[in-house]
């Protein structure tokens, strides 16, 4: 029995030694499709063997000579040449893989010394397409740098699915180090010598760095050099005659599937070149060199480069481990289009803020919002809201993390320049708040903490816009239309003005009006502002049941500090104080008191008599939740 075992173990080996004899290139395209998943079905009867007989009969090489076929064959197309390189990829990775799995034994070390994939498998492949990297024909060395890239990246998968925190104290292998060597060549190396050539052969360093650096230039570094080595391939050779660049932008997409979250720890040197290579790359486009294809390729570095700054964000926690299908948003085009994605990041923004020194946090927020379009991205993840098939309560989901982004937003970007609160694809995101109070929420049971965010919001966005109207009037700078719009909607949501006024500004009589009676008792609002929060202070304490005051309560309060503090606050009309006229007795006294000392800070502060065009004072109402639809006059 045991000899019948023994004997059976052994078949798979030798069935893929006779099969790999007999196969031809349309023959092998069709195997390695099937490999991965035949090598992982209940039909094998031992992996370690099946492996070990992969290796002893010549099969990386036969992956070798298939991937040339890709680099030299006149007769595929090019959907068919990138198909089959990337099904050499794919199974250069399987066996990559599959080798570190396997137990050590006196059977498996001699093929995989290191416990991996045998050290000098991939500098064979790099030794084989180096001539075809410098071959005179354009064409032909850019597939081979095509085939280059996806071979590191095929070694670079048995580290995917490690987790860098135990990775990186452990030894690192002898079979790793020919694949450090290619990468630190790079990561050292000035863009402008960055060749194929220049890295085989390479002597081993003396003395090796730590461990710990090592593991640190694959785990972190090499994915992100890898792609950049690509692009400056693509630059190099597509300026030197009108190439195909369909082959490049293909492999590029295929190189993001080596990104993770862990890519934002690269080193400073290897940044710096990824974003040297990236600006090449958008001057190149921007100068029409290279068409349609170099755009592609532009627009591949443009979402490498708009995940490496989400994951700023996700890396604040060490052991922060996105799942995989998160890792493919974070790295690809949809991003924080999609909601879980985005209710991720808003979950990890706090902690960023937190630990980031606000200067640091400020311009990173920036870039995501102008650079990276953050307002686009929240528009579609709001439009959704609109979707008939979708839950009330996904509905609802969506509404709670736009606002504990913007919660966060508010005050991370307060006073910054580079923010404009009044831009239309803004006005959009508040028209979308209006339209699901109207038609989404009304007549449904919304949480009351949901309707407070709202309310919130009204009174966030106020504040934000007037400070931003501050800026601009400081400046001597015209209203724009849009700022004109925004002014409109402060002034109805604020209440800012007698009853008829606010009835007419907020209705479609005000069309083509000018504003200007509207905007001379702009001083006032913040006044009015201030009204409107304190009451919704007020409100929310006298619903309390509890022994504490809530977080909702003190981020009221939170703001009612900023509007104080700021230089926006001018006075006129009655005491701020009437708004809590009635807090001297009944339940949450305890709780009024800070408001109650804000009041009285706002009252001892130097009054300005109104004038002639100053509207009455707010009053107060806690709104309709999201901000009404301003229209420029």
């Amino acid at each position: 029995m045991k000899e019948t075992k023994r004997r059976a173990s052994t078949l798979d080996q030798f069935a893929m030694h006779w099969l790999l004899q007999e196969l031809d290139g349309d023959d092998m395209d069709v195997f390695l499709k099937g490999l991965p998943s035949y090598i992982h079905s209940q039909t094998v009867t031992s992996m370690n063997k099946l492996i070990k007989g992969l290796a002893a009969v010549g099969f990386l090489w036969r992956i070798t000579e298939h991937f040339t076929t890709c680099v030299v064959s006149p007769e595929l197309s090019e959907d068919a040449r990138m198909s089959r390189a990337l099904a050499c990829a794919d199974s250069l990775q399987m066996i990559s893989e599959n080798a570190v799995s396997l137990p050590t034994t006196s059977e498996t070390s001699a093929v995989f010394p290191g416990d991996g994939l045998e050290g000098s498998d991939i500098e064979t492949i790099m030794k084989h397409f180096v001539p075809f990297c410098g071959s005179p024909n354009q064409t032909v060395a850019l597939r081979a740098s095509c085939v280059m890239g996806l071979a590191i990246q095929g070694s670079l998968a048995s580290l995917e699915r490690s987790d860098p925190q135990d990775t990186v104290v452990r030894t690192f292998p002898r079979y790793l180090l020919p694949l450090y060597r290619i990468i630190r060549s790079w990561k050292t190396s000035d863009v402008s010598r960055w060749s194929y050539i220049s890295i085989v052969p390479t002597p081993t360093i003396h003395p090796l760095p730590s461990d710990q650096e090592m593991w640190s230039d694959l785990l972190y570094d090499a994915p992100l050099i890898n792609l950049a080595v690509l692009a400056n391939a693509v630059l190099s050779l597509s300026n030197a005659q009108r190439v195909h660049l369909y082959m490049p932008w293909k492999t590029s997409e295929a190189l993001l599937k080596a990104f993770d979250v862990v890519q934002v720890r690269a080193s400073p040197m290897t940044q710096s070149r990824f974003r040297r290579v990236h600006s090449r790359v958008r001057s190149s486009v921007k100068h029409d060199d290279g068409g349609k294809d170099m755009a592609l390729l532009l627009d591949t570095l443009d979402i490498v480069a708009r995940g490496l700054r989400l994951s700023e964000v996700f890396a604040c926690v060490p052991s922060t481990r996105l799942p995989r299908n998160q890792v493919d948003m974070l790295f690809g085009q949809d991003q924080l289009r999609d909601h879980n994605l985005l209710e991720a990041f808003v979950a990890h923004l706090p902690r960023y803020i937190a630990s980031t020194p606000p200067d640091i946090s400020r311009a990173l927020m920036e870039r995501i919002v102008i650079e990276d379009q953050l307002w686009e991205k929240l528009h579609v993840n709001l439009s959704k809201c609109f979707v008939s098939t979708i839950p009330f309560s996904e509905k609802t989901r969506i509404v709670k993390t736009f606002h504990d982004l913007l919660d966060e937003l508010f005050v991370i970007l307060e006073g910054s320049p580079n923010i404009d609160w009044h831009a239309p694809e803004f006005d959009l995101l508040i028209g979308h708040l209006s339209r699901y109070d109207k038609e989404v929420a009304r007549g449904m049971l919304v949480d009351r903490s949901l309707a407070f965010r709202e309310d919130l919001f009204t009174s966030q966005y106020c504040h934000a816009s007037l400070a931003q109207f501050a800026v601009l009037e400081s400046r001597g700078e015209p209203l724009t239309m849009y700022s004109i719009g925004s002014l409109i909607r402060i002034f109805v949501d604020l209440e800012a003005g007698e009853e008829e006024e606010v009835k007419f500004w907020g209705s479609q009589q005000s069309q083509g009006v000018r504003a200007e009676k509207m905007v001379v008792s702009l001083p006032q609002w913040p006044l009015s502002n201030f009204y409107r929060l304190g009451m919704l202070s007020f409100d929310m304490i006298q619903d309390e049941t509890g022994e504490s005051v809530s977080e909702d309560v003190k981020k009221t309060w939170k703001l009612l500090e900023k509007i104080i503090d700021s230089t926006l606050l001018s006075m006129g009309g009655a005491s701020p104080r009437s708004c809590a006229a009635t807090a001297a007795s009944g339940r949450g006294r305890e709780h009024l008191l800070p408001l109650l000392e804000m009041i009285d800070r706002v009252d001892a502060l130097p009054r300005s008599a109104p004038d002639e065009h100053s509207t009455g004072q707010s009053r107060g109402r806690r709104g309709t939740g999201s901000l009404g639809t301003g229209r420029p006059a």
